[in-house]
């Protein structure tokens, strides 16, 4: 399977990672894919996050949910609560590990995907979509700056392979 292909088949804000060991879902030839849409801004935590000008929306990227397994529970950050670039602003847990969620950006917590306390397995069936974790006010828009592209963090990836 060609880039071009898995590009058609996710759509073209997609780019996959392809590698003999298990990533993410299944191809009918065995190959394993990561999706990682290509407008987010990544951390080598992996957490994505989405700019939308005065705020920020963060999440678990497919990799890292991949890599969990089943997601049972989802720890917030209080409404309101600031946090700096680094710090733990929440953890995941899963029926095979507890990992931090690290702040990628200084900044406010404003909302809080709360559905994920009924349904945290969104989290594994749409990370970039319904299974969003926290949305910052951000403080400082130059931190935003020393984010990965997708192109680095599928670098910091090959280094996990």
């Amino acid at each position: 399977m060609t880039p071009r292909e898995c590009q058609l088949i996710f759509g073209v804000h997609y780019s996959c990672l392809y590698a003999s060991i298990k990533l993410s879902g299944r191809l009918s030839r065995g190959v394993s894919i990561t999706e990682f849409p290509e407008d987010l801004l990544y951390t080598e935590s992996h957490e994505w996050v989405r700019d939308e000008g005065d705020r920020v929306t963060i999440g678990l990227t497919d990799y890292a949910q991949n890599q969990m397994k089943d997601i049972v529970y989802v720890d917030f950050p209080d409404i309101g609560s600031v946090f700096k670039q680094g710090e733990t602003i929440g953890v995941v847990e899963s029926v095979k590990t507890v990992a931090d969620i690290f702040s990628p950006i200084t900044g406010k917590v404003a909302e809080t995907n709360l559905i994920l306390k009924d349904y945290p397995q969104f989290i594994n069936e749409d990370p970039y979509g319904k299974g969003w974790i926290v949305k910052i006010e951000v403080q400082n828009r130059e931190e935003l700056n020393g984010l990965l592209s997708f192109k680095a963090y599928l670098g910091s990836l090959s280094k996990d392979l």
